[in-house]
């Protein structure tokens, strides 16, 4: 009788210790990042527990396509039809206010000077975020998508910039990267809710599987290049970083992984996205798609463009540069503070996404 009462107290105890543990992780821990920053003077929508403002988004992201479905326009400033919570929030609480996704606070700053200081940190206690998995898809016509083509192209580009001769296995890998940024960024009701990643859905286990397979077809191809490291690739910069003694070597496989992944991620998307918006707006400019044509008709020839070829093509620089101008590659650069650190008058605490 008397192991019983001691195994039922041990369970209650454990039972108990758990819900405090959840507790801190979903409630408290998130609270008192919010308090540190409300301190400081930043305010924000109010969060509900454990989805945060994440139903407050989604609410105004509906009401936003609603809206632009009934009366669609060609808009430059696309990150407010994206996201519309954020300029509609900036109005309210002004140009730096305090959002939460889930348990995962997060810092909006529009702050020039700020934005500015942040950019241009290279402290390790800086890191990116891993919240972000949501595809930015591209704005294209519906009689000829070439968003699939362009995704392709730019893919080749970034695995021969990254793998140089071994670019024909990185394109295996793009396969897999593609399907693991979809299986990312699957729409669920659950979505924003802290600790589903570590269940075992069917979805998790697809993402685990081929996190996996990448990993493998990564450390592969490293495994090749440390016994002939001839070539001179953005591969063989980051393993010459890894191997540099500044890096655990426990870490460095992981390191090497993390870099190419994000490389292959972001270069492919961002290459893509931006020669979307440049053929949108050579289709909205006839005059200026001529001017273009016929400027690379007349440098190139009838060749295969090659780099001094493309420091000639003024008028396309042009139309390029005003592309990034009007549509810049991603209408949001996040960031997470590893450390307490102080950008200006603000003090981010530890754990904030800025």
């Amino acid at each position: 009788m008397e192991i019983l009462v001691v195994v039922f107290s041990l369970a209650l105890l454990g039972l108990c210790g758990l819900f405090m543990h959840v507790y801190e992780i979903l409630w408290l821990k998130p609270e008192r990042l919010r308090a540190k920053l409300r301190r400081q003077g930043f305010s924000g929508p109010q969060p509900c527990f454990l989805l945060g403002n994440v139903p407050e988004m989604k609410k105004m992201t509906k009401s936003k396509s609603t809206a632009a479905a009934k009366s669609p326009t060609n808009e430059h400033d696309y990150a407010s039809t994206i996201f519309p919570f954020f300029e509609q929030w900036r109005e309210k609480y002004g140009r730096n206010f305090m959002v939460s996704f889930g348990n995962v606070q997060l810092l909006y700053i529009t702050d020039p000077y700020v934005a500015k200081e942040i950019s241009i940190c290279t402290s390790l206690d800086l890191g990116k975020p891993a919240y972000q998995h949501k595809e930015l898809r591209a704005l294209l016509g519906q009689d000829i998508r070439v968003d699939e083509d362009l995704r392709t192209f730019s893919s080749y580009m970034v695995s021969k910039t990254l793998f140089g001769s071994s670019s024909y296995k990185g394109i295996d890998m793009f396969i897999r990267l593609k399907a693991l940024k979809k299986a990312l960024s699957t729409p669920s009701l659950l979505n924003g809710v802290p600790g589903l990643r570590y269940l075992p859905t069917k979805n998790n286990r697809k993402i685990w599987r081929l996190e996996k397979e990448v990993q493998s077809m990564i450390l592969k191809i490293v495994k090749e290049r440390t016994k002939d490291s001839c070539e001179k690739d953005l591969l063989q910069m980051i393993i010459e970083g890894a191997n540099s003694g500044k890096i655990a070597p426990l870490t460095s496989e992981q390191f090497i992984v993390d870099n190419c992944k994000n490389i292959y991620l972001a270069g492919f998307e961002t290459a893509a996205i931006s020669a979307s918006w440049s053929l949108m707006l050579l289709a909205s400019h006839p005059e200026w798609q001529c001017r273009v044509r016929a400027e690379v008709l007349e440098v190139c020839g009838g060749k295969v463009p090659d780099a001094d070829m493309l420091l000639k093509m003024k008028t396309l620089t042009m139309v390029i540069q005003e592309t990034m101008r009007l549509y810049p590659s991603s209408p949001l650069v996040t960031r997470e503070t590893l450390q307490d650190m102080k950008f200006g008058d603000i003090h981010i605490p530890k754990g904030v996404n800025v």
